[in-house]
């Protein structure tokens, strides 16, 4: 999972789970309505629920499709995907690597034999796409996209700014733009050609997006990089690890995944007496800005002419405004209404809102908590939309995302909120 987000749970899922579990239980649909990297919602899959899980980033319906919806692992022919030459290559080193993986946290799948041979197959690909030398690709399915819009070797890659400074956009290294490429490549290659399953290829792409993480010169976001200092992160070699699946493997219930949804609206889809989980943008940034490289990733093999997307990127970033949705949750003026629209049509019996007292919509923006905020929820949730003294409120504290190097990670105050709705 993405660990450089906004905003991310990571820290507090216990917190969160411990709320949610007093107020749903095993049989119990919950909704995770804003669900970004999927920690919460992958949290409560593990624990036992049935999950609805929605995001308007193209990303997170790649991490569901990986790890929300299936309930066993890919059945993949590696051999049969990439050749027997380079079947051989990697099959001794990822067998080593599956072999010393078990007993690991996270990895007791492995002592099933059908399991374990599954996995090797996965870690063929992944090898396979984590060297930058292949065997050649057919014509058609060569591309340097990342390496020229997003490396400062690349040609397409330079802006000017709003203030007219002038640069290359530098997001990552040139040896790994051109490893990026490599991957994309081929994982472009073998869906549109059939050779790959969609849960395969969703595995695939949610390695692939880890280990770009860690290698991108960026502080946190994909909204700008570095002008003045490169993150030494990114100098390092792309490197694809494998992921711990016994919390993908758990149960097989029935989940229901969005893909790009607004929230408002596929809540509807929702049955009546679920619980909602919420946790929303409280400021004006756009996630589909500041996280666009995560999907232009996961919808590259998707892409019809890769050519002309590219031609259309903007701004410093470099991002394709095709791709940009606007959120009324990251407007003050409309935050309270469409937190109320989203509830109506959800018809929930609870809700639970991870709530970020920081900067936010009204404290002008300011890393300095306030109590309006929370003035203006607590306002909200005792309205009469909610049945009375439903409102309560636990604070619990996190680190934020900006923790590396020479940063020191800031404690931050989250918020938990739990109300009930009346059901109409």
């Amino acid at each position: 999972m993405l660990q450089r987000y906004l905003g991310n749970k990571q820290s507090i899922l216990t917190d969160v789970a411990a709320a949610i579990s007093e107020c749903a239980s095993d049989t119990d649909l919950v909704c995770d309505a804003f669900s970004g990297t999927l920690a919460v919602t992958l949290a409560l899959k593990s624990a036992g629920y049935r999950v609805a899980s929605n995001d308007t980033n193209y990303f997170a319906h790649v991490y569901g499709q990986a790890y929300l919806l299936p309930s066993s692992l890919p059945k993949v022919d590696a051999k049969a995907v990439i050749g027997k030459t380079s079947y051989q290559d990697h099959c001794e080193v990822c067998t080593a690597v599956a072999t010393a993986l078990k007993g690991n946290p996270g990895f007791s799948f492995l002592e099933k034999e059908n399991d374990f041979h599954a996995y090797t197959q996965i870690l063929i690909l992944s090898r396979f796409l984590e060297k930058s030398i292949h065997p050649s690709i057919p014509h058609k399915y060569e591309g340097s996209h990342i390496f020229n819009s997003y490396s400062t070797a690349g040609k397409h890659s330079a802006f000017v700014s709003l203030r007219g400074t002038t640069g290359n956009r530098a997001f990552f290294s040139p040896d790994n733009a051109k490893r990026i490429d490599r991957a994309l490549c081929f994982l472009r290659y073998w869906w549109r050609e059939g050779m790959l399953e969609l849960n395969a290829h969703s595995l695939l792409l949610a390695i692939l997006m880890d280990g770009i993480e860690k290698v991108s010169n960026t502080q946190g976001t994909y909204h700008d990089f570095p002008r003045e200092f490169v993150d030494q992160r990114s100098l390092r070699a792309l490197i694809l690890k494998p992921p711990a699946m016994d919390g993908v493997l758990v149960h097989k219930k029935k989940h229901i995944l969005g893909c790009e949804e607004d929230s408002l609206e596929f809540v509807k889809r929702l049955p009546p007496g679920s619980v909602l989980y919420l946790d929303p943008p409280y400021n004006f940034r756009q996630y589909s800005a500041y996280y666009f490289m995560p999907n232009v990733i996961c919808k590259y093999h998707l892409i019809e002419d890769l050519s002309e997307y590219f031609r259309g990127i903007e701004h410093v970033r470099g991002q394709n405004m095709t791709d940009s949705f606007d959120s009324p949750f990251c407007r003050r003026s409309a935050f309270i209404p469409a937190l109320e629209q989203l509830i109506a049509n959800s018809r929930a019996r609870m809700v639970i809102l991870s709530y970020f007292n920081g900067r936010n919509h009204w404290n002008d923006h300011s890393n300095s908590s306030g109590t309006l905020g929370l003035r203006t929820l607590e306002e909200f949730f005792r309205s009469s939309l909610f049945v009375k003294d439903s409102f309560r409120y636990k604070p619990v504290d996190r680190m934020n995302y900006q923790s590396y190097g020479g940063h020191k990670a800031k404690s931050i105050h989250e918020l938990i909120i739990t109300a009930e709705p009346k059901i109409l």
